[in-house]
């Protein structure tokens, strides 16, 4: 057990140097020398765990979906409306990748090595399959608008929720991430929310809004 425990925490320590070099320099320009020299490790050790840098990367894009996605599906297992789900779970998951480095990493990895790696391809139909279930779930509950496509109302969630990720990464490096998601909203739900249901999902929006529109980037 103990030399379980030991090749686990040298695995920690492996992902925790190279999401530190990413953040700093980027995938493209990070070479494994340079996390073995971070991590404070054997060339022998780092291979023992990841035997490519594309094999680490894929590690890392696992475990932030595991954390962002897996925020989203407590919520969404929640007995609240399913659109109260979509709204809160959406403030949730881009709060964490706004504030937690981990989050932040593994997503633009997935978005660099989407094309290349089944991992970062993986992570949007991760994505698709909650958002989706929570938009059927929300037309059974009647707060959609009857002439709409559930289906096409979470992938155009989901469309919005990554493209607001990318363009506050590029832009202000995460900061403006909530304020970004709240306008968002503000446009979507006339669309999306039945007349009758739209009054009360705007005033929840507004209160997500003050309780999260105060991202503090975090190198935790």
């Amino acid at each position: 057990m103990a030399r379980q425990a030991r090749a686990e925490a040298t695995r920690h320590k492996i992902i925790d140097a190279a999401i530190d070099i990413f953040s700093e320099v980027g995938y493209a320009s990070t070479g494994l020398g340079e996390i073995i020299e971070r991590a404070e490790i054997t060339k022998g050790a780092l291979y023992y765990h990841f035997d490519s840098r594309e094999a680490l990367a894929a590690a890392i894009i696992e475990e932030a979906t595991d954390r962002v996605i897996g925020a989203f599906r407590d919520i969404a297992q929640s007995s609240t409306p399913a659109l109260e789900n979509m709204i809160h779970g959406s403030f949730v998951v881009l709060g964490m990748i706004a504030q937690d480095k981990l989050a932040r990493i593994g997503r633009q990895l997935a978005r660099a090595l989407g094309q290349f790696s089944p991992v970062g391809a993986h992570t949007y139909a991760d994505w698709t399959t909650v958002v989706d279930g929570q938009a059927v779930r929300a037309a059974e509950e009647g707060d959609l608008r009857p002439e709409l496509d559930a289906h096409v109302v979470g992938e155009t969630i989901i469309a919005t929720l990554l493209g607001i990720e990318q363009l506050s990464t590029a832009i202000s490096a995460g900061a403006d991430m909530i304020s970004r998601l709240t306008r968002a909203w503000e446009l979507l739900l006339p669309g999306i929310a039945n007349d009758s249901a739209l009054p009360y999902f705007q005033q929840f929006l507004a209160r997500e809004a003050m309780r999260y529109d105060q991202p503090t980037l975090s190198g935790d």
